[in-house]
C-alpha cells in the first residue's frame, strides 16, 4: 500500500481526476474499477470518484508494483514526498525559496496561492507556438520551480498578442486554473484595449474593422469588410 498526500495546489481536483493525473497511462474505465474494488481509499475509507479533495487529505493505493509501473508511466514513488519528507513547490502549505524573477516576471501586479496577474510586454509571446522563442508561460514555469511529473502545471489562461501589452492570468493551482477558465469561457472578465496613435488626431466617432490571421506571415490582417 502507498499513501499520496494532497496538497494546497491540488486541492480542488476529484479523487478519479487526480487519480488519472497520477495513472495518466491507465484508461478511464479502469481507474474507476480501482475506485469501486477500493484498490483507492480517501482517508481510509472507501472513495467516491466526484469527491473534491482537499489539502491533507490522504489517498490509499493498494495496487502491485507492476501496476505502479505500468499505469503511472515509471516507477516513482507515490509517497516518496511524504516519507522523504520532500519540500517542493507541491507543498502550498510553505512559502518557498523561487529564483530572482527575470525582467519581465518582474511587473507581476499580484500573486497568491492560486493565481498570478502580470503585465506582459510587447514583444513576448503568451505561450509557446513552435517558433523556439521563450514565452511568458515559459517564464512563468521556471518562476514557479515547475517540474515534469508535477501534478499540477501552471498555465497562462489568456492570451494577448505578441505584440500588446497587458494583463496575463495565470493558473497555479487545481482551484486557481478551473476559476480563471471558467471565468474567461462564461465572460465574467470584462476587456478593454487601448490603441496609441502617432500623428494627426483622429475625429471622434466609433470606428470599426476586421481582422484575419495570415498563419503564413504570423501576421494580423485588417479590413474594413469580413474576410474568410
Amino acid at each position: 500500500m502507498r499513501q499520496f498526500e494532497v496538497t494546497k495546489s491540488e486541492e480542488g481536483l476529484s479523487v478519479v481526476k487526480l487519480s488519472r493525473k497520477l495513472f495518466p497511462k491507465a484508461p478511464g474505465s479502469l481507474i474507476f474499477k480501482f475506485i469501486r474494488n477500493k484498490n483507492i481509499e480517501l482517508n481510509g475509507r472507501k472513495a467516491s470518484p466526484d469527491t473534491v479533495l482537499k489539502a491533507g487529505d490522504t489517498l490509499n493505493f493498494f495496487l502491485s508494483e507492476e501496476t505502479y509501473g505500468k499505469f503511472s508511466g515509471s516507477k516513482a514513488d507515490l509517497s516518496g514526498r511524504i516519507r522523504n519528507g520532500e519540500e517542493s513547490r507541491r507543498d502550498g502549505s510553505r512559502e518557498l525559496e523561487r529564483p530572482e524573477r527575470p525582467d519581465v516576471l518582474k511587473s507581476i501586479i499580484y500573486e497568491d496561492e492560486n493565481i498570478l496577474l502580470i503585465n506582459k510586454k510587447a514583444g513576448l509571446l503568451s505561450q509557446g507556438a513552435g517558433e523556439g522563442e521563450v514565452s511568458l508561460n515559459d517564464l512563468v514555469l521556471k518562476y514557479l520551480n515547475y517540474r515534469p511529473g508535477d501534478i499540477i502545471k501552471p498555465s497562462v489562461c489568456n492570451r494577448l498578442d505578441k505584440n500588446t501589452s497587458g494583463l496575463i492570468a495565470v493558473g497555479k493551482s487545481a482551484a486557481g486554473l478551473a476559476g480563471l477558465n471558467k471565468g474567461f469561457s462564461e465572460r465574467w472578465f470584462e476587456k478593454t484595449y487601448e490603441l496609441l496613435c502617432c500623428g494627426a488626431k483622429a475625429p471622434e466617432g466609433e470606428y470599426r474593422a476586421y481582422l484575419k490571421k495570415d498563419r503564413t506571415e504570423n501576421k494580423a490582417l485588417i479590413s474594413d469588410v469580413p474576410k474568410d
